[in-house]
């Protein structure tokens, strides 16, 4: 195997403190468990455990494993996080792995580097082994012939071309609740995801949902225009669909059941004057089928403060509440014009929120594939709802 260049720190999701757990100030620092789901869209995603935190860094490794080896190679790329006394779960992810792994690596794991944590225990863990990331075959490019002139001098110009850019990070949304979202006349559609089947009718959009930059992350999205606008049925059901169910983000990784269909989210240009925008282009962002969950276990958030700012304003969230009004999004194909969607891992995990500033109201104009004169009323933004943080499905 070749001998690739040592990397520094690739390109991260930026790590988050989660739920706090007890803390024995006579016990030393331990590093419980590494865990993680895998690669899904190019990414690894780590939660990081650790009992009696102390302040300082740990920081972990990608390896990889050849057939025939006995060794996990370190492929160069690190994550490192902050620890913070009191704090025993930190979550961040590997971006775009496919680049910068062997081609003949079978399965990679990730494993602890180095800490400052003086008399830290656990040094040894790693996390189970997981198949690799890998990236779409490139189109090859024709090999130009050579041309003949009366010159016989030949000029060769050699071009070193970078890795190209990471890709911007997911959106997060903020959904705010909207009045005057009556939907005149109702709409059918027939939803496919994950979970099944449905044939809903709309009858009101009662959400929008506008891009949001978290904690400072993506300072692009208040300026995003790609917006969903959550459109609610007739009828919902409590059916148990699936259970135990896994979904990780930012905040670490949670289990539960899914039930009934209850909302579409449905790619939605806005402007607060008239008239409304054209629609957003096709593809411009997903369609989700939202959901009901129950049962749901992982991190507390109820103290996780964030701080979100979109195009209506900032939040200061104190925490997240009420896990009954939690929604799991998934992927969904709407009338056929996303086969396949059903089956990607993309997800939004919506997260209501603990108790946030009055904000007055907001006229909306809006478009979408409904088009502009959809609504009974003229619908007005009221107040914030809920975050929709993107996560992965397995």
């Amino acid at each position: 195997m070749s001998k690739r260049p040592r990397r520094l720190l690739v390109s991260v999701c930026a790590a988050f403190a989660l739920s706090a757990g007890p803390v024995h100030a006579d016990s030393e620092p331990t590093v419980v468990s590494i865990d993680t789901q895998g690669c899904a869209n190019d990414r690894v995603c780590v939660t990081l455990t650790v009992d009696n935190p102390v302040a300082g860094t740990i920081t972990l490794k990608l390896t990889g494993h050849t057939p025939g080896s006995s060794d996990f190679v370190d492929t160069g790329a690190e994550l490192s996080f902050t620890i913070v006394p009191g704090t025993t779960t930190y979550t961040a992810c590997f971006e775009n792995v496919s680049s910068f792994i062997e081609p003949d690596f079978n399965t990679l794991r990730v494993e602890f580097k180095s800490s400052d944590i003086a008399n830290l225990n656990g040094t040894t863990t790693k996390s189970v082994s997981f198949s690799p990331c890998t990236s779409p075959t490139p189109t090859p490019t024709p090999t130009p012939m050579p041309t003949t002139t009366t010159t016989t001098t030949t000029t060769t110009t050699s071009t070193t071309v970078g890795a190209p850019p990471p890709p911007p990070p997911p959106l997060h949304f903020d959904c705010w609740q909207v009045t005057g979202g009556a939907l005149k006349p109702t709409i059918p559609v027939t939803i496919v995801d994950r979970y099944g089947t449905y044939t809903p009718r709309l009858v009101d959009m009662h959400r929008i949902c506008a891009p949001a930059d978290k904690n400072g992350e993506d300072p692009t999205a208040p300026t995003n225009p790609n917006h969903e606008a959550a459109y609610f049925p007739s009828t919902t059901s409590s059916v148990t669909l699936a259970t135990g169910v896994t979904v990780t983000n930012q905040f670490g990784t949670f289990t539960m059941d899914v039930r009934g269909f209850d909302r579409l989210l449905v790619p939605t240009a806005k402007t607060l004057v008239p008239p409304p925008p054209a629609p957003l282009p096709k593809d411009a962002i997903p369609h989700f089928a939202c959901h009901t969950v129950a049962n749901i276990k992982g991190p507390a958030l109820n103290h996780t403060a964030v701080t979100v700012v979109d195009q209506f304003t900032s939040t200061a969230i104190p925490g997240f509440v009420r896990p009954s009004k939690w929604k799991l999004c998934v992927s969904a194909d709407k009338n056929g014009e996303d086969p396949g969607a059903e089956n990607k891992p993309d997800a939004l995990f919506c997260l209501f929120a603990a108790s946030t500033p009055p904000f007055g109201t907001e006229t909306l104009f809006l478009n979408n594939q409904f088009g502009p004169n959809q609504f009974a009323n003229q619908p007005e933004v009221t107040q914030y709802d809920e975050l929709c943080v993107p996560s992965i499905v397995p």
